[in-house]
């Protein structure tokens, strides 16, 4: 996703890094040219690895993972309900099965980790983080089916196959 990079930036705006710790981070989040890469299961050519990328809306996109609905939930919780529904909506279109990243800190705020405040979602308090990803998994689950990493890249079918 093309968020991914500018993530980065913010993640190094608001962390207080070294120029060592910012360089060791520079490809955190990827770079504008993984969009090019598929939204679903793929296989790498150089190696005998699988990779179960972290879904993205297909056509537009831009993630959806629980941090990122946290985040729209800041700003309105009918807003991430309804992007998640676009989120949801575009999947089933594509036939696209969502591998859908959880954080740690999808689940705690500021309230329990002071030090992680620079990260976004952080204002909101730990109970409160739980009850709203507790909505979207909810809503994630009665779209489709949860299971381990194992058993979706057993299910894929890679798209295809991608050069380094």
């Amino acid at each position: 996703t093309f968020i991914g990079p500018l993530a980065r930036a913010y993640y190094f705006r608001s962390g207080d890094l070294s120029e060592e710790e910012r360089e060791l981070r520079s490809k955190l989040f990827g770079s504008f040219t993984d969009i090019r890469r598929p939204n679903t299961a793929y296989r790498w050519a150089t190696h005998d690895l699988m990779e179960l990328p972290v879904t993205t809306i297909p056509l537009i996109r831009t993630p959806f993972h629980l941090s990122y609905l946290l985040w729209l939930a800041g700003i309105s919780e009918k807003l991430a309900d309804l992007y998640l529904s676009v989120a949801l909506a575009a999947c089933r279109a594509t036939g696209t099965t969502p591998s859908v990243l959880i954080h740690p800190l999808d689940f705690f705020g500021g309230d329990d980790a002071p030090d992680l405040a620079f990260f976004p979602g952080m204002e909101h308090s730990g109970a409160e983080k739980r009850a709203i990803s507790g909505h979207f998994l909810d809503r994630l689950t009665d779209a489709f089916d949860f299971t381990t990493c194992r058993a979706h890249v057993e299910a894929s079918k890679p798209s295809r196959t991608v050069t380094l």
